[in-house]
């Protein structure tokens, strides 16, 4: 196959004909990742993309993969933020599906902090800044990343952070309380309640963001095994080089006891940390960041297995298992085109004068209450208020008995008389054959990323920019379908309705 394309390119929609190969960057358990350039139409003359590839009889014979490729194509889709990859194009051939992404010649954020021991503390408040803001951007979602640390961390062109790798995210739903007990994560960045499989929503993302920053002083995460934390309570038996401030700030994150963990975004953004960062400057991210990214992105992505080809010819699916992916394909383009267009329709009456539901665009607009505790960015609520509302788990009881025994402090119960159901029919969205959550993994090698339950772990099957690898095969999920809506200003955001459900 090489590393240009010999294809007759289709006029018609974007597919691999559309692309040149230049250099392949990763490779991991069920995908390929290549530099490429746009040559039909063709783009910018020096602009790269990322382009993953992953085979789709691998993802045919676990379920657990299909899922994975199928969360990591929505999760880019519906999040839009300057600190999270952006997703250009989904597509597919009889052979594999296609991710087309932007190119991040940096590397990950870990590689730098190995290579100077440590960051100096106004370079690591620059990071655990943006690293921040990416982790707000998927919990504005309503997304738990469930796998921060800086090797997820990549940094673009001008030496800004991205978070990355979505293989072990979870989408909170309303119905199941904004909770899960899907957890995972990387020995070391690995909270308690994931460790224990309990219930919860985003506190595992904060704790991990702890331990992350604690790596950008030390060089190392702060425990070595998920032994050696639950053995400690999750207090790091070193704090040399790292300032008082920066271990206030770290030891509130990496409380034990997930209900004593600092889950605010916004008292961490008021955090002493953070005080010399104008927040408001730091989202738009513009300029450069402090770390230099080197011009010959090939020094940051050593291995080069151009002369590999992809996939064998035998690798084509039959007819019968193309069902798998139908719904795979996105352009962002023509999202865009259709968002505006369609906010521009006139209106329907004077008694309606809201602009025309995009059914491309999707967003909860039924999500009036917010996920338990106080660790749903404001944004996810309304953008003008800085204290989202609280409330009690409405499936637990004692968490509502507990509630009350404290005189309601911090809970707001809703009127269920008020709730509208996020099940929401909407004219000409077309479902997607689109499993949100992957199920959990039966077992895999330790220290490795993992997804977890009580004295289980298995790797990561996911990969980023540059690659990751992945073996745990869990067999199924519940079936449902979700259809998501949009307010028309936030119209740009999505493009279609999302489905989870079992995979054959």
């Amino acid at each position: 196959m090489g590393c240009g394309s010999s294809l007759v390119p289709n006029l018609d929609h974007v597919d691999i004909t559309h692309f040149t190969k230049i250099r392949a960057i990763g490779k991991g358990g069920f995908g390929l990742v290549h530099v490429v350039t746009k040559t039909t139409p063709p783009q910018k003359p020096d602009e790269l993309f990322a382009m993953k590839t992953m085979a789709k009889i691998t993802l045919q014979q676990s379920s657990w993969h299909l899922s994975v490729a199928w969360l990591e194509r929505n999760v880019l889709r519906i999040v839009k933020s300057p600190f999270i990859p952006n997703l250009h194009w989904a597509f597919q051939d009889r052979a594999s599906l296609y991710l087309v992404m932007d190119f991040l010649p940096g590397g990950d954020l870990g590689f730098y902090i190995d290579k100077r021991i440590g960051l100096t503390e106004d370079v690591a408040v620059f990071y655990a800044a943006e690293v921040a803001l990416g982790i707000q951007a998927l919990h504005d979602k309503y997304i738990v990343h469930h796998d921060i640390k800086p090797s997820n961390t990549i940094l673009d062109k001008n030496g800004h952070a991205r978070v990355m790798d979505f293989g072990l995210a979870t989408i909170l739903e309303e119905d199941n309380g904004y909770k899960t007990s899907t957890g995972g994560g990387t020995p070391g960045f690995m909270p308690p309640e994931c460790i224990k499989g309990r219930s919860h929503s985003f506190e595992p993302d904060f704790f991990a963001f702890g331990a992350t920053i604690y790596y950008m002083f030390k060089g190392r995460a702060p425990f070595h095994s998920n032994e050696q934390m639950m053995e400690q309570r999750a207090v790091p038996n070193s704090w040399r080089g790292i300032s008082p401030v920066a271990q206030d700030l770290i030891e509130s994150l990496l409380k034990y006891d997930m209900t004593q963990r600092l889950t605010d975004w916004t008292q961490v953004e008021a955090h002493p940390f953070f005080k010399n960062v104008s927040w408001a400057e730091m989202r738009k991210c513009q300029g450069k960041g402090p770390i230099e990214i080197e011009h010959d992105a090939a020094k940051n992505f050593p291995m080069d297995v151009c002369a590999m080809d992809v996939l064998a010819p035998d690798d084509v699916i039959e007819v019968k298992d193309q069902t798998l992916f139908i719904g795979f394909e996105y352009d962002e383009a023509k999202v865009l085109a259709a968002a505006a267009e369609n906010l521009k329709a006139p209106r329907r009456s004077a008694a309606r004068s809201r602009a025309p539901l995009n059914p491309l665009a999707i967003e909860n607009r039924s999500r009036s209450i917010p996920p338990p505790r106080s660790s749903v960015p404001p944004a996810a609520l309304d953008p003008s208020k800085s204290q989202p509302a609280q409330r009690a788990d409405r499936t637990d009881p004692d968490a509502t008995k507990n509630a009350k025994q404290n005189n309601g402090v911090g809970v707001a119960v809703a009127d269920p008389a008020k709730r509208r159901s996020s099940k929401l029919a909407v004219p000409g969205a077309v479902p997607q054959e689109a499993p949100l959550v992957p199920a959990k993994p039966a077992s895999s090698p330790t220290n490795q990323t993992t997804r977890s339950s009580p004295g289980v772990s298995s790797e990561s099957a996911t990969s980023s920019i540059i690659g990751r690898p992945g073996d745990a095969d869990p067999s199924a999920s519940p079936n449902a379908v979700e259809v998501l809506v949009v307010e028309p200003s936030k119209a740009l955001d999505d493009d279609v309705a999302m489905k989870k459900g079992p995979v054959a």
